[in-house]
């Protein structure tokens, strides 16, 4: 049986877009990113669902060509708008409302922030730089950029209960490390 799905959007502009992207960075730079083509909106992709917060800072600094003190001077609604796309699956590029694929819980998320024109346009050069040196992402190196070293190590063998809790939480990965 075949599983409902949306094709990506920009939420704002309604132009398909790319998957995210490796950015490289000369900071501590967790998520990958991606711009669309029409309106100039960044997006970070939280590969948990569960950081959006860090989701956002990342989408605005780098929508700010990486200027700090320009990203926290600006004001939402005002200066940009922002948007969020759950239940994103990097693997297909999809969208999975009911959350689940194959057997997979879904649970990525894509945090969207445009810029208002005047501010987009002293940042786009830089920005349009950056995605030109990324990296196409695959599902596992996103979810290695989102965790921490912590989260993924085991100590010693892992029990039967261990290995259950995983599989019923669809982490897969870090029984395969």
């Amino acid at each position: 049986m075949r599983q409902p799905f949306e094709e990506l959007f920009c939420p704002f502009c309604g132009t398909p877009l790319d998957p995210p992207k490796e950015v490289p960075s000369g900071g501590p730079r967790e998520m990958p990113l991606g711009q669309c083509s029409s309106c100039g909106a960044v997006y970070a992709y939280d590969v948990t669902g569960h950081n959006l917060g860090a989701a956002f800072v990342e989408a605005l600094v780098f929508a700010c060509n990486n200027d700090w003190s320009l990203a926290w001077q600006l004001l939402p609604e005002e200066d940009y708008q922002q948007a969020v796309v759950e239940k994103y699956d990097l693997e297909t590029h999809r969208i999975f409302p009911s959350g689940i694929f194959e057997g997979r819980k879904i649970r990525g998320a894509l945090y969207f922030v445009r810029l208002q024109p005047d501010v987009q346009e002293v940042t786009q050069e830089g920005i349009k730089e950056k995605l030109q040196q990324a990296k196409p992402l695959t599902r596992t190196t996103a979810a290695k950029t989102t965790t921490t070293t912590a989260e993924n190590t085991f100590k010693g063998a892992v029990n039967k209960k261990e290995v259950e809790t995983l599989v019923k939480e669809y982490r897969l990965d870090l029984l395969l490390q």
